[in-house]
């Protein structure tokens, strides 16, 4: 996806559920392919905007929101998603 210069913001779960922040998205309890995650973060697809969720070897959701941090000394370089990367860092031990 680098290469092709897609971004994407994926939340591998630990000990952590993920269901709460799935339930703003698109349920999909998916096997996981590169094809799969290219595809869903392809830019102007309906499943691009958001996180997909990754738990139990399944892409649990896809389009999902995040809470970001409210960490206020932040680079303002720093967008949406990795603010949403932090804020989920805070909020779970997911990767």
């Amino acid at each position: 996806m680098s290469a092709k210069k897609i971004g994407a913001l994926i939340v591998i779960g630990r000990t952590s559920r993920l269901n709460m922040y799935a339930d703003g998205g698109e349920l999909l309890k998916a096997r996981i392919s590169a094809e799969l995650l290219e595809t869903i973060f392809f830019k102007n697809t309906p499943l691009h905007d958001g996180a997909a969720l990754i738990e139990d070897d399944l892409i649990l959701a896809a389009r999902c929101p995040l809470p970001v941090t409210d960490q206020l000394s932040l680079s303002p370089h720093l967008g949406m998603r990795h603010r949403a990367a932090i804020g989920m860092s805070e909020h779970t031990d997911a990767l």
